[in-house]
């Protein structure tokens, strides 16, 4: 909650929206590749709504969010009591991407044991159904 709560975030918006977008083209470019190339990943988590939301008169059972950037992303998306996560990533750098699938999965199973919470049985069974693809 440090980040969230020093004054990075609303300088740094404050910076893009007054001062990058004003800059020549050339050094917009440069101001993006040295941001990202500090970077090996973006991991976003949002908080959806924490109750069930209707589209079109219909229940929304789940969402998901794909983000496609310049680097892998990994996105958690929450709503209506659920988890959502997906994970964006170029397939010529990131040769075997079932591995990192199924270690992130384990971590997530050994982050739950440690904190006492159940892992749902729908993820395990949707590994084990991935392995099979």
């Amino acid at each position: 909650n440090g980040l969230k709560n020093s004054p990075v975030a609303p300088i740094q918006l404050w910076l893009q929206n007054n001062l990058v977008s004003k800059l020549p083209l050339f050094a917009q470019r440069q101001f993006a590749f040295d941001a990202f190339s500090r970077h090996s990943v973006v991991f976003s988590n949002v908080p959806g709504p924490k109750i069930p939301v209707l589209a079109a008169g219909k229940e929304i059972v789940g969402l998901q969010m794909v983000f496609p950037n310049i680097l892998p992303q990994v996105g958690i998306l929450s709503y209506n009591g659920m988890c959502h996560a997906n994970m964006v990533l170029d397939e010529e750098v990131v040769t075997s991407p079932e591995i990192l699938r199924e270690c992130f999965v384990e971590e997530l199973r050994e982050m739950a044991s440690g904190l006492g919470v159940d892992f749902p049985g729908a993820i395990a069974d949707r590994l084990t159904a991935l392995k099979g693809i």
